[in-house]
């Protein structure tokens, strides 16, 4: 639980495409799925750009979430409410800092450890690069036919050279399942295990 992979640096559109399409089977979670996206604290908005908790979820790595208590934002944390039968999640798939260029990513602090909650109660704790790559771990399988919270706290971050506010670009999840016509969660592999043909499309 909590295996990092990097994936690698986002740099032009077609890429960001590629990151958010379903790879290898995997169930991509939308804004359909998770209910509700809420941080414990903001930084306020500046200019034009605002810094809420659902930019870490809108599949876009050039918005952000960044918390909002003086210092380095360590205990604050950002928590995803997932629908009832939502499709169980298996990966949680991080892009750490300010990731839309490497001016703003070294300025402001990244997340060096998060410790995840499924529900309130400790799940894993990840251990993330110093990079603006895509960051991929498995943390087992979690879920629930009610509705389910996943938090990630900070514990650690890697400081930034010009400001001491921590940034998540992106947090989005995979999975193994998908939704039926009844809106309840069938396993993936069990769906397919008799398509000889089956074609993992996007």
């Amino acid at each position: 639980i909590g295996q990092n992979y990097n994936m690698g640096i986002l740099e032009n559109a077609a890429l960001s495409e590629l990151y958010y399409c379903d790879w290898y089977g995997e169930y991509e979670y939308n804004e359909g799925v998770i209910k509700q996206v809420r941080a414990s604290s903001t930084l306020g908005q500046q200019g034009k750009v605002a810094y809420s908790a659902g930019n870490a979820n809108d599949l876009n790595h050039e918005t952000v979430w960044c918390e909002g208590v003086d210092g380095n934002g360590i205990g604050e944390y950002i928590e995803y409410t997932f629908s009832a039968n939502s499709p169980r999640v298996t990966t949680v798939k991080i892009f750490n800092g300010y990731v839309k260029s490497l001016a703003q990513w070294q300025k402001n602090a990244r997340v060096k450890q998060l410790m995840v909650y499924y529900n309130d109660t400790a799940l894993a704790q990840l251990e993330l690069e110093d990079s603006r790559s895509l960051q991929i771990f498995n943390i087992g399988t979690v879920g629930s036919n009610d509705s389910w919270r996943l938090r990630f706290e900070i514990l650690d971050v890697y400081p930034g050279t010009a400001y001491e506010d921590t940034v998540i670009s992106e947090i989005f999840f995979g999975g193994n399942d998908e939704m039926d016509e009844d809106d309840e969660y069938d396993d993936f592999d069990e769906d397919y295990e008799d398509e000889e043909d089956f074609d993992e499309e996007d």
